[in-house]
């Protein structure tokens, strides 16, 4: 199959497009897991999602005069660990938060490292802030510095031609810029004077947030200041920010501690239901409430979790185009991020055409546009007035082993690879990436008995339509510390990370639902993905550690491959795309 101008398509039968491309809804034969039988049920899920009708460059700037980017008061809207407490003590307006009744949470008591516990008085809290500052934030901010002589030190020991010296030059840049990011945040947080005990808390938990994220120090810290000044990039950004920069974890909550949902809420949409509701969970965690709270979920036709706390909305593109088809200004959001726009499903093209059309009726409302892999010249083209920012990502070494020959059945052969990596001693989990969960669940089936030499393995599907504990086996670690082996479609290619990932097996194949001409109908069919999904797969082995990814397919049959994937709106029977924009209610005009 080497040396191809273009992938070929192997044969396939017309399916309903799931998630994840997933064409049965049979049983399937149990596996075992810790020695135990599983059954392994693929239900398939009501999927309101997927119904037919349904260079300029960004200039630095100052890290002064932060007072307009983060008010150290904000009497009409303070975030607080109870209500939202509005100007006059109203309620929201009910045109621009409109809720389902059936979807309120309940609050949490004193979860998460920003919670107060049993501070009642601003006095107490004050002084809390003042030992956090003189203490933890002195702290986080001398480990940084460490770091960054470390860094300093290890370019001294480097030759001027060597070409490791850019690299290390570069991180150095960036542990500088995070630094001065954090300096100058903190301090315009930590000198205010705050009126009431709300204020006191919000200021506590951003405060908390701040230093984890120099403790984490993602590529995207660096540009923080930058993100949350719309002054910088007007009402449209395009962002690309490369595998492991952070972005979908940390920008909503960015733009949440600057204020930027005091007038409507953050919405994110994700292209697939897992990838929404991992990022939500993950988000959750990290701005140290219950999901539900302040950042909310919303996925196919399930119950919206959310409540009138919410600021930060994680849903699918298909939640948001029939919000736009109900409410075409989007009146209760003030920030939209699209995310995974490379992607180019047929509802991410409609919901970039949609911000278009509301952008114009709208002069409050904010688009950013992400991705690692967008074709950021397009997008700008698109959006006229749309800044440009690229963030570069930052993973570990990962080192790349292509197959001599293309292989006659790629699942027999990811199964031998994951066996050799078992023999071999290799410490670490395994991710191994196939096309449904056909393929899934034979290759663990036929895998489970070869394992039991190698230690206490876990053996785990992930796909879309896994239900919410079957997916927290994937992303929680195991209670016995077992290790794990993954077999995953294509929705594990983004926006999600799983701890202790070092090997990435990857097949090279992906189903996908297409128009035939011929026989008139759509069709799922399994073949050759893309190079920039390649790189995407890839990524997944080095976003904690020093990873590895096996190709099973040789070198000559990558160049082959496309670069990106087709939009999606080119695959499938006009019609559908037709009746789509008429149901959003977009003609001609």
């Amino acid at each position: 199959m080497s040396n191809r101008t273009s992938p070929t398509f192997k044969n396939g039968a017309s399916y309903e497009q799931d998630d994840d491309a997933s064409n049965t809804d049979q049983q399937k034969p149990p596996f075992v897991v810790r020695n135990q039988y599983f059954p392994t049920k693929m239900p398939r899920h009501s999927r309101k999602d997927d119904m037919p009708l349904n260079q300029s460059r960004c200039s630095q700037r100052p890290l002064s005069n932060l007072s307009r980017i983060l008010p150290a008061t904000n009497t009409d809207c303070v975030i607080s660990r109870g209500n939202v407490n509005m100007k006059n003590n109203q309620r929201p307006n009910s045109q621009t938060r409109r809720r389902p009744s059936n979807s309120r949470v309940k609050s949490s008591k004193s979860m998460g490292f920003n919670r107060i516990g049993s501070i009642t008085t601003i006095e107490q809290l004050k002084e809390n802030i003042k030992d956090l500052c003189n203490k933890d934030i002195l702290k986080a901010r001398n480990n940084h510095e460490f770091l960054i002589v470390k860094q300093n030190a290890l370019i001294e020991q480097l030759d001027e031609d060597d070409d490791r010296r850019p690299i290390r030059e570069a991180l150095l840049k960036e542990l500088k810029e995070q630094l001065n990011a954090f300096n100058a945040i903190v301090s315009s947080l930590s000198t205010c004077n705050t009126s009431n005990l709300s204020e006191a808390q919000h200021h506590w938990s951003i405060l908390n947030r701040e230093i984890r994220r120099l403790e984490f120090h993602l590529p995207i810290y660096a540009r923080h200041l930058d993100l949350i000044d719309p002054n910088i990039y007007g009402r449209v950004l395009i962002l690309k920010a490369d595998t492991g920069s952070g972005k979908s974890t940390q920008l909503v909550q960015y733009l949440a501690d600057a204020l930027l949902a005091k007038q409507g809420q953050i919405i994110c949409t994700q292209p697939r239901r897992l990838a929404a509701r991992a990022l939500a969970c993950r988000v959750a965690e990290e701005f140290g409430c219950k999901l539900g709270e302040e950042v909310g979920l919303h996925i196919g036709v399930s119950r919206a979790l959310v409540s009138d706390r919410t600021r930060i909305l994680f849903v699918t593109e298909a939640v948001l185009l029939n919000e736009y088809c109900n409410d075409p200004m989007l009146t209760a959001y003030s920030v939209v991020i699209i995310d995974e726009a490379h992607e180019r499903r047929i509802d991410t093209d409609l919901l970039l055409g949609a911000m278009k059309i509301c952008l114009k009726q709208r002069k409050d409302i904010k688009l950013i546009i992400m991705s690692a892999t967008l074709d950021d010249k397009l997008l700008c083209n698109y959006y006229n007035d749309a800044c440009f920012m690229n963030i570069p990502g930052r993973t570990f070494p990962i080192e790349d082993e292509y197959a001599s020959e293309d292989p006659e059945d790629y699942v027999d052969a990811a199964i031998k690879k994951t066996l050799e990596i078992l023999v071999s001693g290799q410490s670490g989990d395994i991710l191994v990436f196939l096309t449904g969960p056909e393929e899934i669940y034979r290759a663990i089936n036929q895998i489970s008995s070869k394992v039991k030499h190698y230690g206490s393995i876990l053996l785990l599907p992930l796909h879309g339509k896994l239900n919410e504990e079957e997916m927290d086996l994937v992303f929680k670690a195991s209670p016995n510390r077992e290790r794990k082996i993954i077999f995953a479609t294509n929705v594990a290619e983004t926006s999600i990370t799983i701890d202790g990932i070092r090997h990435v097996i990857d097949s090279g194949m992906v189903k996908e639902m297409m128009w035939d001409p011929q026989s008139k109908t759509r069709a799922l069919k399994v073949g050759y993905t893309t190079q920039s999904s390649v790189m995407q797969r890839r990524g997944r082995a080095g976003r904690t550690a020093i990873g590895k990814c096996y190709h099973l397919y040789t070198i000559d049959t990558y160049e082959s491959l496309e670069v990106c994937p087709r939009a999606e709106i080119l695959c499938i029977r006009p019609s559908i795309a037709i009746l789509k924009l008429k149901y959003l209610g977009i003609g001609d005009d």
